[in-house]
């Protein structure tokens, strides 16, 4: 009788333990990735409730056919990539902000960013930061919508050529912010990349 109890106790405790790890797996609350020095860190075919926040610089991280019920936060440094592929999702209100440490930079600073190849949510920029996505997106930066027509200048991305942009094939774009000495740039480019 005490050896059945037991083992009915030990059941019924590995059922519930079971219940909460299946009932997490997969959708995820508020959650935050370091992504310092990575280069292949990715998660893939998550759900996220509440918001996602990257920090740490020279690293990337790529999120593969995820959710976002909440804001993706970019709270990182110099080379901070946020990568978006395959199917991801965002929620209407959902959006991509740039909280960088950065206050003051160049053309030439690698520049925090958002790099999106799926639907392109609304991006928010407080300080220093970028988006690229894919030429038939528009961006939605800082309230101002951003279609490549609208593009000041090209960038041939195998020789890094800039110049101004007349219509040029491009397959993707970028717009960009940053202070540098003193003076706030806004600049939207159209890219060809191989």
């Amino acid at each position: 009788m005490k050896n059945r109890f037991l083992k009915t106790s030990l059941f019924l405790a590995l059922t519930v333990m079971m219940l909460f790890a299946f009932s997490s797996c997969g959708e995820q609350e508020a959650v935050e990735y370091d992504i310092t020095g990575k280069s292949d860190f990715s998660v893939s075919d998550t759900t996220f409730h509440g918001d996602v926040a990257i920090t740490g610089e020279g690293g990337s991280v790529t999120f593969v056919n995820c959710v976002f019920n909440g804001n993706i936060v970019n709270k990182g440094g110099e080379g901070a990539r946020v990568i978006f592929t395959g199917d991801c999702q965002f929620a209407e209100d959902s959006e991509c902000v740039i909280e960088s440490p950065l206050k003051e930079a160049t053309m030439e600073t690698d520049l925090p960013k958002f790099l999106i190849f799926c639907e392109a949510p609304a991006i928010s920029c407080k300080n220093s930061g970028a988006v690229v996505t894919l030429a038939e997106n528009e961006i939605k930066f800082n309230g101002e919508t951003y279609p490549i027509e609208h593009a000041e200048l090209f960038n041939i991305d195998a020789t890094s050529e800039i110049v101004p942009f007349t219509g040029q094939e491009a397959n993707m774009h970028n717009v960009a912010k940053w202070t540098e000495n003193g003076e706030e740039i806004n600049l939207h480019l159209a890219i060809w990349a191989e």
